[in-house]
């Protein structure tokens, strides 16, 4: 079987190494076969500013070999991947996402792939009109278990929703280092709901099929470090089926 050709697009994130020890899973199916981020030292070093602490730091030697780019542009041209895994920051994915689409380039982007909901929809309608496969990174949709509980929902066996629930609690900002890009909102958008919480909101709305019609929140930075993004967020929302569900994130 031909091997897809993958391009990674980003180098300068916090999951970027996890993906790409990911991809390699799957080396029998697909190669990465070009690097881009538009940092030129990024190509140097190989090595994310920051990284997850359960991910590894670098990526791995045959980087070297492959070829970077500081312009996505000629790496499309020259390279023409089958697929791009964009592990780029939030403010920068949606145009990438453009990019990509218009060149037929089918796309695997880290979430939640933009900083508002207009810019994931002018990006995400690019790839609809270019007809190409994009797929976010919340794994809850492709987990056995999850696909389980949505189809015992969608049977009907558990009734109507009245109401639903999630809770978390991570690490803290210091542990994530409060330099983090994770942590600026001109680069983010936003912090905890962002980063974590779209997680179960997404998982919600899958499971449901229902939509949000309604929201009240309250957001914080209460770590005491000096970021501008929450930290901390409550929010009540209500769904068009008329259940209503609490999100808590700390």
């Amino acid at each position: 079987m031909t091997r897809l050709r993958a391009a990674v697009v980003g180098l300068d994130h916090y999951h970027a190494t996890g993906w790409v020890e990911s991809l390699g899973y799957f080396d029998d199916r697909l190669e990465i076969v070009a690097l881009y981020d538009p940092n030129a030292e990024l190509g140097r070093s190989l090595r994310p500013t920051f990284s997850d602490p359960h991910l590894s730091a670098e990526f791995p030697g045959f980087f070297r070999s492959l070829p970077f780019y500081s312009d996505l542009d000629s790496l499309v041209r020259e390279v023409r991947p089958d697929l791009a895994v964009v592990t780029l920051l939030n403010h920068a994915a949606p145009g990438a996402v453009e990019l990509l689409a218009r060149a037929g380039v089918h796309i695997l982007v880290d979430k939640p792939g933009a900083r508002t909901a207009a810019e994931a929809r002018t990006a995400f309608e690019a790839a609809r009109t270019a007809g190409v496969k994009v797929a976010v990174g919340l794994g809850k949709r492709h987990a056995p278990v999850w696909r389980d509980v949505r189809a015992l929902i969608g049977s009907g066996r558990l009734g109507r929703l009245f109401s639903a629930e999630a809770l978390y609690v991570t690490s803290s900002v210091r542990v994530r280092d409060p330099r983090n890009f994770l942590f600026q909102h001109a680069l983010s958008g936003g912090g905890i709901l962002h980063w974590l919480a779209i997680h179960d909101l997404d998982a919600l709305l899958w499971l449901t099929g229902d939509r949000v019609v309604e929201i009240q929140a309250l957001a914080g930075t209460v770590n005491g470090e000096a970021i501008d993004v929450e930290d901390t967020i409550s929010a009540t929302l209500r769904l068009a089926s008329g259940a209503i569900v609490t999100l808590h994130y700390a």
